[in-house]
């Protein structure tokens, strides 16, 4: 696979990370939909109804502000967003309008995307942003303009290291960056520019691309591309040594590509293909004889292509296609047996459901779906079929208020 397929299946994979689509705060989940005629914006339920409204139009009038890649620290929760002059706005937010303040806009102008990556380390948040001279480079802030600065310029020059996707492990964070070599590798910080470095150079020969980043007791678990092997699931301890493939779930440079890692129990949860099944629900401890496949949900080569996953209690809940080709909300609680459909959100449509964002909040996973007569709404779910309804209809019509994953719809 080449570099630029190898960095596009990297983004495809930390688009649907873990906060990119909503957080809590004070009681609130907090998340981007449109409605009321403003575009997407920022807004809030309390799992009520009636308390699930706009917070606050952060870029008046029809455009919107599409708020995304959320995380919280302290009382307030942190995204990016967009204004009429900038799309690389970092602001925060307590749920309330008057609580709805930019922290800082790093740059002015528009390249595609601004602050991605928000990933909290004690008290500050880290972010991956452009300030329109260094490029994409590693941020930090502690929710004050002063305190929003880059941390390192790791890669010189005006298209920077990319530092897209994070993780955390204990007083650390760890990042993909394209170092100065060219090559994108696993790179490591405490928040300081001394001690922001290269951690491993997994590929030497073009690159490992590391995603997907998940925390399993002392340990990080990322998707990661080596000569020979393709891209396979890996960890670190945090050192060099520590640092290895837990299992080349497809044997050759095909690779089986783990993604949409979700943590339940002692084990993680992931969307892998080993060559046989297609894309499929796998599982492990972190052994290679611990790693293995749940269930052919959709037996061929086709594969169910599980996607969103998101743990409710002791279960997950996926995005799963079914033998039909309908996209449908599924569950598992790491078993074969059961791992079953929890609903089908549109009859009569074949991957049609705009199914996306499943966001744990108060008992239920909350996310989009279309069910084809209200367009991508707001639906909620407690893991059963008679539990898994529309929740709020935001736009009565056909068009829907695409929450969560407007950006994705």
């Amino acid at each position: 696979m080449t570099a630029i397929a190898l960095l596009a299946s990297a983004m495809f994979a930390a688009a649907a990370s873990a906060g990119e689509y909503g957080a809590t705060v004070d009681g609130k989940l907090v998340f981007g939909a449109a409605g009321d005629g403003r575009g997407v914006e920022l807004w809030r339920t309390d799992g009520m109804k009636r308390g699930t409204k706009r917070v606050k139009d952060v870029n008046p009038g029809p455009a919107g502000s599409y708020p995304f890649s959320f995380a919280r620290l302290g009382k307030h929760v942190y995204f990016g967003a967009e204004s009429a002059v900038s799309d690389g706005e970092l602001w925060r937010s307590d749920g309330t309008p008057g609580g709805t303040r930019l922290v800082k806009r790093i740059k002015t102008g528009f390249d595609g995307y601004g602050p991605v990556g928000l990933t909290r380390l004690g008290k500050r948040i880290y972010f991956s942003a452009d300030d329109g001279e260094h490029g994409r480079e590693l941020w930090r802030t502690d929710g004050t303009r002063r305190g929003t600065k880059m941390v390192r310029d790791i890669a010189p020059g005006e298209d920077g290291s990319g530092p897209d996707e994070i993780g955390r492990l204990g007083k650390r964070i760890y990042f993909q960056a394209y170092g100065p070599d060219g090559d994108m590798e696993l790179w490591m910080s405490d928040g300081t520019p001394a001690r922001t470095k290269l951690l491993k150079n997994i590929d030497p020969v073009g690159g490992s691309f590391p995603s997907d980043f998940t925390r399993l007791g002392k340990k990080l678990y990322f998707r990661a591309h080596q000569a020979g092997f393709g891209t396979e699931l890996w960890r670190t301890n945090g050192k060099p040594a520590g640092t290895q493939r837990v299992k080349d779930i497809y044997p050759g440079e095909e690779a089986s590509h783990p993604t949409q890692i979700e943590r339940l129990g002692k084990r993680l949860y992931f969307r892998a293909d080993d060559g046989e099944s297609g894309d499929e629900l796998w599982r492990t401890n972190g052994t290679a004889a611990g790693t293995r496949l749940v269930k052919d949900v959709n037996p061929g080569s086709d594969g169910s292509n599980p996607f969103y996953l998101e743990r409710l209690r002791d279960r997950i809940l996926f995005r799963g296609f079914s033998a039909d080709g309908r996209a449908d909300l599924w569950r598992t609680d790491g078993t074969r047996r059961k791992t079953k459909l929890v609903k089908v959100i549109n009859p009569d449509a074949m991957g049609a459901s705009q199914l996306c964002g499943l966001t744990r909040f108060r008992g239920h996973v909350y996310f989009q779906g279309d069910d084809g007569q209200t367009g991508a709404e707001l639906w909620r779910s407690d893991g059963t079929a008679g539990g898994t309804d529309l929740f709020r209809n935001l736009i009565p019509g056909p068009l829907g208020s695409t929450p969560f994953c407007h950006s994705e719809s």
